[in-house]
C-alpha cells in the first residue's frame, strides 16, 4: 500500500482504528517507515496528517445539511468527547463547529 493508499484508507476509516500500529500493518511496512513516508510525502507526521483529514471531513460534514447534531458529526469522524472534538475543531479552524452547522431544515 502507497502513502497516497493509506489516505484514502485513513478518509474511507476516520472513526475506526488509526494508530500507527494499525497503519503501518495496513501498509505492509515499518512504524518508521511510515512516519518517515508521511513525512517526505505530506510534509507533517502520521498523527498531523490524520487530525487534518478529520477537520476537513468534519467542515464538510457540517456543511452539507445531511445532519441534525453536531455530536453525530464528531463520531462519524471519530471522537467519544464532544468537548474534544469541539476544541479541536477550534484550535484548527478557529471557530466552534456549531457555528458553521447547517442543519437538514436550514437549506
Amino acid at each position: 500500500m502507497y502513502i497516497t493508499d493509506l489516505t484514502k484508507y485513513v478518509d474511507e476509516n476516520l472513526s475506526g482504528n488509526l494508530s500507527i500500529e494499525h497503519l503501518s500493518a495496513k501498509s505492509g511496512c515499518s512504524t518508521a517507515t511510515l512516519k518517515n513516508k508521511c513525512i517526505q510525502t505530506f510534509g507533517e507526521t502520521i498523527g498531523e496528517h490524520i487530525h487534518k483529514r478529520k477537520m476537513y471531513a468534519a467542515a464538510r460534514l457540517l456543511t452539507s445539511g445531511k445532519y441534525w447534531k453536531v455530536a453525530t458529526i464528531g463520531k462519524e469522524i471519530g471522537y467519544t468527547n464532544m468537548s474534544h472534538f469541539a476544541a479541536r475543531f477550534y484550535k484548527f479552524f478557529g471557530h466552534y463547529p456549531h457555528t458553521v452547522h447547517i442543519k437538514p431544515d436550514d437549506k
